[in-house]
């Protein structure tokens, strides 16, 4: 499954459980109103939105960099993979061959020997992205449910929509100065 898929779908899914926590803070609100709640409905909302889309969006990156290779050892355990050379460029260039016909990115292929491998591709292809969809899902809904069975109203939801985004800044800000002394470095070492 393509990366922007699974991106949509972790942002669709946060979207969906920013309502729904907005709504439920809100209905807090409506139940009793005497009683005022910590966050605003929007920090809720935003809470249950980053429990959902963070860890969706990690699985993903994390499962398109490891799928390839589950494809790949799956499609070598079949036994059409037996025409393959043992190893080398060879068999590499088979492989690829075969995948790209396989996703659609060629039309056909060029070695007999990888016309073996296509369908085989073709069925590993299919099964790691319906696992790769139902493993998000399941991480996006979880969270969800973690976050969203926490709301109540005198939940902290601003505090920690605030130190998430505070972490997320400090990320960055530490990516900008490693990109900064690795140019530093790239330009003092290299001349």
């Amino acid at each position: 499954m393509s990366p922007a898929i699974l991106l949509l779908l972790a942002f669709g899914l946060s979207l969906l459980g920013w309502l729904a926590a907005r709504s439920r803070a809100w209905a807090f609100r409506k139940a009793a109103p005497g009683v005022r709640l910590h966050s605003l409905p929007n920090f809720h909302g935003w809470y249950v939105a980053l429990w959902v889309g963070v860890p969706a969006v990690l699985f993903a990156v994390l499962w398109n960099a490891l799928s390839p290779a589950l494809v790949t050892a799956h499609v070598l355990a079949d036994p059409a993979s037996s025409v393959l050379p043992a190893f080398g460029f060879e068999r590499e260039t088979l492989l690829a061959e075969a995948r790209s016909v396989a996703s659609g990115a060629a039309f056909g292929v060029f070695n007999d020997e990888a016309q073996a491998l296509v369908e085989p591709y073709r069925t590993a292809l299919t099964l790691y992205n319906s696992i790769g969809l139902a493993v998000t899902l399941l991480v996006a809904f979880a969270g969800g449910a973690f976050a969203f069975l926490r709301l109540k109203p005198d939940f902290t939801a601003r505090t920690r929509v605030e130190r998430a985004v505070m972490a997320l800044l400090m990320i960055a800000s530490l990516v900008a100065i490693l990109t900064t002394i690795g140019i530093i470095a790239s330009l003092v070492f290299e001349t």
